[in-house]
């Protein structure tokens, strides 16, 4: 970026003054301040746009030294949940620190390590709140820096939404497989019952090219992914016995085929 590049921004003439006056009475040029405050925004907030959480780490004035308050913001709050209920997850176990959450956000989890009922912590409306503390050494003298806290925060909670939204991600499949399963049945019948369909006509007189075959139809099998659903492998029988398109294959999506098909009542 040039030395020349500028933001320009409304405010109201009250508030462009009293920056200035405090700009002033603390020996600053206002114009700098105000690249220095933008530089430091976007230092802080770097790579943010792409991350689901941010990690804050700071020490309030009437904090002793030593003590650091810690808190977690969900870009999307239902990140932190599952079903409806908060996601737990284990805090870091780090020499010479203690992590804790507050009151509010903490969860009883299994440790990793031998399976043990620990304190943990849990997402509160996108948001977990807890301390650092240093622990048997002096802050100074702290051979894990809070850098080092922060990035085991970072590993414990990728490792906590990873595991839950993969297993949610499974259940949610799983579901699929067996919707998709009862729906497969229900093809295996019109094969067993030799029953025979058509399009329902009345679904098509807007004029707009639907799914759908007319005709006499009977289905013969039926194909499945799930990525791209179920579909109907059918036969159209109307043609004479010779005729080529007897020895054509017409596929379609199990719903449309609900949807725009018909049974026929044969005599």
């Amino acid at each position: 970026m040039s030395k020349d590049t500028y933001i320009r921004t409304r405010i109201q003439e009250s508030t462009k003054n009293d920056f200035e006056t405090i700009c002033n009475s603390m020996n600053l040029v206002p114009s700098e301040q105000l690249r220095f405050m933008i530089e430091m925004f976007v230092a802080d907030n770097h790579g943010s746009e792409n991350n689901p959480y941010k990690v804050h780490i700071y020490k309030p004035e009437d904090y002793d030294y030593g003590v650091w308050r810690v808190t977690v913001t969900l870009k999307t709050p239902s990140d932190g949940e599952w079903m409806g209920a908060p996601i737990p997850f284990e805090l870091p176990d780090l020499p010479y620190r203690i992590i804790q959450s507050d009151p509010e956000y903490r969860a009883v989890v299994a440790r990793r390590s031998d399976g043990m009922a620990v304190l943990g912590g849990r997402f509160d409306n996108g948001f977990w709140r807890g301390h650092v503390r240093t622990n048997g050494r002096e802050e100074s003298t702290n051979p894990i820096s809070i850098e080092q806290v922060e990035e085991a925060i970072r590993e414990v909670l990728d490792k906590a939404f990873k595991n839950f939204h993969q297993y949610g991600k499974f259940e949610i499949e799983q579901k699929k497989r067996e919707e998709q399963y009862k729906d497969a049945r229900n093809i295996v019948e019109w094969i067993q019952y030799k029953l025979i369909w058509t399009k329902n006509a009345k679904l098509a007189i807007s004029g707009d090219v639907t799914p759908g075959i007319y005709g006499l139809n009977i289905v013969e099998g039926y194909c499945d992914s799930f990525e791209g659903g179920l579909y109907v492998i059918s036969r159209n029988i109307s043609g004479a016995k010779g005729h080529v398109d007897r020895h054509h294959l017409y596929i379609t999506k199990y719903d449309d085929w609900i949807k725009y098909m018909i049974k026929v009542e044969m005599n």
